[in-house]
């Protein structure tokens, strides 16, 4: 069996450090959605196609909303 940690956090200490725990946690979260919503290499794959063939493939077009 481990030792016990003599320094003990105190109920405030704890409190102060779920609370940061779980800013992070939000934080983190955002920053994934920032991230999924950044194009793929396959997306970009397609912007020249797309450009090429003006846009005439309703994939293109409902890919990149331009309708």
């Amino acid at each position: 069996m481990t030792d016990l940690d003599p320094e003990r956090f105190t109920i405030r200490q704890a409190a102060q450090a779920r609370d940061d725990f779980a800013q992070i946690m939000d934080e983190l979260d955002f920053v994934k959605e920032l991230i999924a919503r950044l194009p793929t290499r396959r997306d970009q794959a397609f912007v020249p196609l797309c450009t090429m063939f003006r846009l005439g493939s309703p994939e293109c077009r409902a890919r990149y909303r331009l309708d």
